[in-house]
């Protein structure tokens, strides 16, 4: 059996649902192809090409035009051949509105999965028109409330690029990022992610933490390469692995960063971003916020005060990827 994952957009989050499905269905016998276009995907990728050769990577070119992306995808579909499972993620018509006038000439089962997007894009498509070209729709768990438009969908938990037993303890996860096991110092986690210029901003954020707080371990997560300070940066995917050995994570209000820290009980300060599609101020709703780097500077002092004190139990969670794939194998071509 073959499936399609159409997980094009920027930024990490929809490479991570796109390979958190694929771990599953290739671990039980199915080829995945996926197509992406994030420049930040091609960061992660190389983690997971080795473990899994059942799965292929198709990258369109992140600085093509909408013209461009619907030439490249009428040829890639009009050669697709054997395809039992088509799965699009998060925009129902595409990036450039191109799965308009593909996916009804697509036989196989079609399934849309639906993530929070912005009501402005929602007012400039007909999104029920969009979702009739599809034969199941599943949401995977988020903080904000089902969309209006969502009326019959299937509900998952979060989608997640590890399991519960996969989460290193507070032990293992120190001695992965070389922290010194019986430090009492705070250990905070800074996630580099997001638009180049955030990255970068959060990395010169977090070299003012370390100098403005030396008697905490400040560690900037990101797979970017920035400079030589091995000491600051740690390049690490899936990086929620990890998250037992943080006091804090600073990290954006972005799907993935606030369901991993959520199921992973780890403490988070969230800086919430502009998206043009999605609002991760909303998210955000319930979270510490911090608008900029003294709102970051005031959670340092507080966590001065009280260390370890929000630190929660560690949780056992389920992947909603496993129920997830199990939906979309049970679907019967119409």
């Amino acid at each position: 059996m073959k499936w399609l994952i159409y997980a094009l957009g920027g930024g990490y989050g929809h490479i991570t649902r796109a390979l958190s499905l694929a771990k599953v269905a290739t671990h039980r016998g199915i080829h995945c192809s996926i197509l992406y276009n994030s420049p930040l995907a091609h960061r992660a990728i190389p983690f997971y090409e080795e473990r899994f050769s059942q799965v292929n990577f198709e990258y369109v070119p992140s600085n093509f035009e909408r013209s461009d992306v619907t030439k490249f995808m009428e040829n890639y579909f009009s050669d697709l051949q054997g395809c039992d499972r088509v799965i699009v993620d998060t925009f129902p018509r595409g990036i450039a509105g191109e799965l308009v006038t593909i996916l009804p000439k697509i036989s196989c089962p079609k399934v849309f999965i639906s993530r929070h997007l912005n009501q402005k894009y929602i007012e400039s498509i007909d999104i029920y028109k969009s979702l009739q070209s599809f034969d199941a729709v599943i949401r995977p768990e988020d903080s904000l409330p089902p969309p209006s438009y969502l009326t019959h969908f299937f509900a998952t938990e979060s989608w997640l690029l590890c399991s519960s037993n996969e989460i290193l303890s507070q032990k293992e996860a120190r001695k992965y990022l070389q922290v010194v096991q019986k430090t009492k110092a705070p250990v905070i986690g800074f996630l580099g992610s997001g638009h180049q210029k955030e990255i970068f901003q959060g990395y010169q954020w977090a070299k003012r933490l370390r100098a403005d707080f030396p008697q905490f371990k400040i560690i900037f997560l990101t797979l970017e390469t920035l400079d030589e300070d091995s000491e600051l940066c740690r390049k690490i995917w899936p990086v929620m692995k990890i998250y037992r050995a943080l006091d804090l994570l600073i990290c954006s209000g972005g799907h993935n960063a606030i369901n991993e820290a959520k199921v992973t009980n780890t403490p988070a300060l969230v800086i919430p971003r502009k998206r043009r599609y999605d609002r991760q101020d909303l998210r955000a709703d319930g979270h510490a916020i911090a608008a900029g780097y003294e709102d970051i500077c005031l959670a340092c002092e507080s966590l001065q005060k009280n260390p370890h004190e929000k630190r929660r139990p560690d949780a056992k969670f389920t992947n909603g990827a496993q129920k997830a794939y199990k939906i979309i194998e049970g679907l019967v071509e119409s």
